[in-house]
């Protein structure tokens, strides 16, 4: 099966190369993913939103053949729901890790400060100790 995976906030594709083998070992094709904004060096951040993350997804999922499975860590739960209601019809399944889909009309992380136009993502670590309970 073609497998995507999709990272959190702050991690690119090379986030998953701990489970990356095993899933290869066991005969799946595994795409692990890097989102726009997310590469090493990136630093022009204006204008990328959660939309241009699911396209980006959608994208590949439009280039592979046969069921694709999603698994979207944190935030890329998020946008693996997203596409999987996209493209209802070559989602096998969605599998969430730390995440959860989230309700019609509510957004993710609304209690991040606006900056300009931009909703800046904390320096990672934070994160935790800024919003934990």
């Amino acid at each position: 099966m073609q497998i995507l995976l999709v990272p959190g906030f702050w991690l690119d594709g090379d986030s998953w190369a701990p489970i990356t083998r095993h899933l290869e070992a066991a005969g799946h094709i595994v795409h692990a993913l890097t989102l726009p904004g997310k590469r090493p060096g990136d630093t022009d951040l204006a204008g990328i939103g959660l939309r241009d993350h699911v396209d980006a997804v959608l994208a590949v999922v439009d280039s592979l053949d046969g069921p694709v499975a999603l698994v979207g860590h944190s935030g890329g739960g998020t946008i693996g729901w997203a596409v999987a209601d996209a493209r209802p019809s070559r989602i096998a399944r969605v599998v969430m890790v730390d995440s959860i889909p989230m309700p019609a009309g509510t957004c993710i992380n609304d209690e991040l400060p606006v900056e300009g136009d931009g909703v800046p993502l904390p320096v990672y670590g934070e994160y935790r100790e800024r919003w934990a309970v």
